[in-house]
């Protein structure tokens, strides 16, 4: 048996991140402008994915300012500890 395409659509929206809520909306569009609102859904999504993304890496970018003063801080203790 071959596998249903939707199956396969609904499969890479999931891998996509989106959730059952999204899924549904994609799924859902319809009528004449059915493309263009299906492109909005994943737009949508996408800038969602994105934002995560920014915020993460302003989270790493915090992370590593903190490795980054502690390795300084670390470093002028040894410093001074070697002085005396």
């Amino acid at each position: 048996m071959k596998d249903d395409p939707r199956d396969d659509l609904i499969q890479n929206l999931e891998d996509a991140g989106c959730s059952h809520k999204v899924v549904e909306e994609f799924l859902s569009c319809g009528g004449e402008k059915k493309a263009q609102d299906q492109l909005k859904v994943l737009s949508n999504h996408r800038k969602k994915l994105l934002d995560n993304v920014h915020k993460c890496e302003k989270q790493i970018g915090c992370l590593d300012y903190l490795v980054y003063k502690l390795q300084k801080d670390e470093e002028n203790n040894d410093d001074k500890g070697s002085k005396r």
